[in-house]
């Protein structure tokens, strides 16, 4: 052996599951924490990271009790809300993604706008009263962050659950 390790194509695979799913349980854990106030404190450097991709926290603080606003209302709808619990369906070694997976949606016929935006269509940031919209220019504050990447916002949508939910126009689930 020269001492170098080699690694398969699957070993690196669950490498990079791993690391997916790690960064949802940390997510997690400080989300949990989030929700006692206290936990806004401890972790707004790693907060601040995960939905602006900056440790500067100090700047953020405006977003934190809206952010804990919103943590209660969405902990609250998944587990209160048949319609609202595909959002516990997410496996946690599932990619990243920054929009929906092509075998399972595609655009609605009825769609007149340009396929890769939503036209300024704020409907799901508007359902939940999201802090993150930027209202004076219809986009997200976070867009594109580890939070968009990894969870609801950039992989929208999930399921036809997810679609009625938020009144979506521009998607629907491919059949089978």
């Amino acid at each position: 052996m020269n001492g170098v390790m080699d690694y398969s194509e699957k070993d690196a695979m669950s490498i990079v599951k791993i690391k997916w799913a790690l960064v949802r349980i940390v997510y997690f854990y400080i989300y949990i924490a989030m929700l006692s106030g206290f936990g806004m404190v401890i972790f707004a450097p790693i907060i601040t990271y995960y939905f602006f991709g900056d440790i500067r926290f100090w700047r953020y603080s405006g977003y934190f009790f809206p952010i804990m606003r919103l943590a209660y209302l969405m902990t609250y709808l998944m587990f209160r809300d048949r319609k609202y619990s595909f959002h516990r369906s997410l496996p946690l070694t599932a990619p990243p993604l920054t929009g929906p997976d092509p075998a399972k949606v595609r655009v609605s016929d009825q769609w007149q706008h340009d396929e890769k935006s939503c036209n300024s269509c704020i409907r799901c940031c508007l359902k939940l009263n999201c802090p993150f919209l930027d209202l004076k220019e219809n986009k997200c504050a976070v867009y594109d962050s580890v939070y968009w990447r990894y969870f609801n916002c950039g992989r929208f949508p999930l399921s036809q659950e997810h679609i009625d939910f938020y009144e979506c126009r521009k998607w629907e689930m491919k059949r089978n």
